[in-house]
């Protein structure tokens, strides 16, 4: 029944935006928004379905989202989502200059 609420495939990013994975629930979204603020990664939220209105309302949905990062950082933002699943410590970039 998800094929009629468009809740069963992620939503189309908008120009110059990757997917970078879709969660359920407001404490893995934290999570992962958390982490992408901490690295400055820029990130959109996309809720499927009526889940949007849903969260504001209840204070969570049961309805998936997707989360969007820009095409450029899509590889190390997929990095720091590896890594946090993994239980690993994550490498920070540097710029290859002394500070």
């Amino acid at each position: 029944m998800g094929f009629l609420f468009g809740i069963d495939k992620p939503s189309a990013p908008f120009e110059g935006a990757a997917l970078l994975t879709t969660v359920n629930g407001n404490i893995e979204l934290s999570l992962i928004r958390s982490i992408l603020e901490g690295e400055g990664i820029p990130y959109h939220v996309r809720d499927r379905g009526a889940g949007g209105v849903v969260r504001v309302l209840a204070g969570d949905s049961p309805f998936s989202c997707d989360i969007l990062v820009p095409e450029a950082l899509q590889e190390r933002a997929l990095e720091l989502l590896e890594a946090y699943r993994n239980g690993e410590a994550v490498e920070e970039e540097t710029d290859g200059g002394e500070g």
